[in-house]
């Protein structure tokens, strides 16, 4: 914690998702992956389980 998440689209595109821990009262700036992440939601630490969406389709295979 806190979670960086890449995905990849179809076009080998790379998509990062920052989830910060409440606890952190805010998010992170810049680091190794640069200033093009989004950040989403922030997750309680007591919360078992965290779900987001993406603004584009995810194929399953």
């Amino acid at each position: 914690m806190p979670l960086d998440i890449c995905l990849v689209t179809n076009d080998s595109n790379a998509v990062w998702y920052n989830i910060p821990l409440r606890i952190m009262r805010g998010s992170k700036k810049n680091d190794m992956i640069g200033d093009t992440f989004k950040t989403i939601s922030d997750w309680p630490w007591v919360y078992e389980y965290y779900e987001f969406e993406v603004d584009f389709s995810i194929r399953r295979n």
